[in-house]
């Protein structure tokens, strides 16, 4: 990249030099300095600062752009990565009536009931599946902790079966995308019973 002002200071430079070298050829040296010199040296001072001047805005633009070319990167990650929220949070009550279906399949001797509940389970897996490639994951409630971050309680139930905060029942599923909740998920949280 061609920089005007550094050619300013290289033609200035020169003539400097030349100037230097017909004084230094001359027979009777030059007690004072000619006014030509002290002008050159006076712009060529004036040249260099201002060459750095424009060098030090260069190294601050170059930095500034380097910086909005990463925070667009990253927004454009974020976008990627979240683009589908509104869609996956519009499908999550159909996720909802397919598990409430699947836990009401009748359980049937006969073979068109028995196809009937092979199909609509396969499609239910089916269906989990794409989900997941959209990196929807359930939150995780069997055998958990109760945790406010995933979960939110319905109500409490007093047990002597489980410990203080563990999940009993859950009413209802809740999702993550990638590491965002989409949706916590609705349980019922046991507490020790209190000794009368």
């Amino acid at each position: 990249m061609s920089d005007p002002f550094k050619n300013k200071v290289e033609d200035l430079k020169k003539a400097l030099q030349k100037k230097k070298l017909q004084e230094q050829t001359q027979q009777e040296p030059s007690v004072e300095t000619p006014p030509e010199l002290v002008e050159l040296q006076n712009k060529l001072q004036t040249a260099e600062e201002e060459a750095k001047q424009n060098y030090d805005k260069l190294l601050r633009a170059v930095a500034e752009f380097d910086n909005y070319k990463k925070r667009v990167a990253r927004d454009h990650e974020e976008r990627v990565k979240y683009n589908l929220e509104n869609v996956l949070k519009e499908l999550l009550p159909v996720m909802d009536d397919f598990d409430r279906l699947m836990d009401h399949l009748p359980a049937s001797e006969s073979p068109e009931i028995q196809g009937l509940t092979e199909g609509v389970k396969l499609l239910h897996r089916h269906f989990m599946t794409a989900m997941k490639k959209f990196h929807l994951e359930e939150v995780k409630t069997e055998d958990e902790k109760f945790d406010p971050h995933a979960h939110e309680a319905l109500n409490q139930v007093e047990s002597d079966e489980h410990e203080d905060g563990d999940i009993v029942t859950c009413h209802r599923k809740g999702y993550h995308l990638h590491e965002r909740l989409l949706r916590p998920a609705l349980v019922t949280v046991a507490k020790r019973k209190e000794n009368v």
